[in-house]
């Protein structure tokens, strides 16, 4: 069977929750279909080495979030997103790819567009997340009244957008809390298959860390390009960290992932901050890390990072919304709390008790062994495509 795969990025490197996703659905069914890709890249120092891989080129200028597009994406009635990733040139490639296909699977809301209105062949849609329901929490959280009001009508427009699409779709995957956000739009549950968005589960190799022998050192996985985490660790550092290096003054924070520049400078000023950008192997910080955090104040769908961390057996302090989605539960498997100051002495505790160390992260590893296996979650998705067509 010829499926095609609509991606917006092709993961040659992973830096990213989506990314890693991306990269186990290519893998998989690779071996189950006849599987060709077509990606965009706004990038020009990476190279498309695969046969089966059609990469378009996205303008940087237009990739980039700004007034300027903003306005045109309002001029041509789609949401930012849509927008930012459209390249209008790309029709005879892509016909020639539609025309060769069986089914589609669409990675990503927003790369539906991509799809043409009289297509009449199965389609696959898999959500990385609720997108609205992100715009909806970014709003909520906003000071700015005009920057709120922008946001917050990003969101209607986002959610008209995937309500449209999934009303289209054949079939959509995501995970079990998105399910219950674009049921709430009025798409028919019958449509949906659950699927996770799971980790690194090359973590799942090693033995737990020996706590009482670390220093203490807490990390964070995620890309600072994305606003939740840029949110959520300025949070940290602004409300969390200062109370946590008041009790610890030995206390050292890894941030794993990319930062753009701007952020790095305003990071920099941050006591005992130490900045890793991307890394290929996680277990090299990870196995000197006593807790790690996750702390989230909005979003959507399951965060990948939280998965990485019960793959690797970490103690976990999140909020509610980094533990949406995901099997965890205070004082089992992981911490959650929403207020800054019992954040601070949920992490200032576990860096001083060892034992409750190692039973968050026994219990974490369990969970992750128990649950979220990638092969299991492959398969079902495979299998709903084969069953379909």
């Amino acid at each position: 069977m010829k499926l095609l795969l609509l991606t917006s990025r092709y993961p040659y490197s992973v830096d990213s929750g989506g990314l890693v996703k991306t990269r186990k659905i290519i893998e998989h069914l690779s071996g189950e279909f006849d599987l060709k890709i077509f990606t965009l890249n706004s990038e020009k120092n990476t190279i498309n080495f695969f046969d089966n891989v059609t990469e378009i080129p996205l303008s940087k200028s237009k990739y980039n979030k700004n007034a300027l597009n903003l306005f045109f994406s309002y001029l041509f009635n789609k949401p930012l997103s849509v927008y930012r990733n459209a390249n209008d040139s790309s029709g005879h490639i892509l016909n020639e790819l539609l025309v060769w296909c069986d089914a589609i699977l669409v990675d990503h809301f927003f790369m539906f567009q991509y799809v043409p209105g009289e297509f009449n062949k199965p389609i696959f849609l898999h959500q990385h997340n609720a997108e609205f329901k992100l715009w909806e929490r970014t709003a909520s959280k906003e000071k700015n009244p005009l920057k709120k009001a922008l946001l917050h009508f990003e969101s209607v427009r986002v959610k008209q957008y995937e309500k449209k699409i999934c009303n289209i779709a054949d079939v959509i995957f995501a995970s079990p809390n998105d399910i219950t956000e674009l049921e709430g739009l009025g798409v028919s549950k019958q449509k949906f298959e659950i699927t996770y968005h799971l980790g690194d589960d090359s973590m799942l190799r090693y033995e737990i860390s020996k706590f009482d022998v670390l220093d203490n050192t807490i990390a964070f996985i995620g890309n600072l390009n994305w606003n939740p985490n840029r949110d959520g660790v300025f949070w940290f550092l602004n409300d969390i960290w200062p109370q946590i290096l008041k009790k610890n003054k030995d206390a050292k924070f890894y941030i794993i992932g990319s930062i753009p520049e701007k952020e790095k400078h305003l990071i920099s000023k941050y006591q005992s901050v130490i900045f890793c950008g991307f890394v290929e192997d996680l277990n090299t910080i990870l196995e000197k890390v006593k807790v790690f955090v996750s702390p989230l104040r909005f979003g959507s769908g399951m965060k990948v990072k939280n998965i990485t961390a019960l793959y690797r057996g970490l103690p976990i302090v999140t909020t509610r919304i980094g533990a949406e989605g995901i099997y965890l539960e205070n004082n089992y498997n992981s911490i959650i709390c929403d207020d800054p100051d019992q954040f601070a002495s949920s992490v200032n505790e576990l860096l001083n008790n060892s034992l409750k160390c190692e039973m968050l992260a026994k219990n974490a590893k369990d969970t992750a062994l128990d649950k979220y296996s990638w092969d299991k979650n492959l398969k079902k998705m495979s299998k709903a495509i084969y069953e379909k067509c």
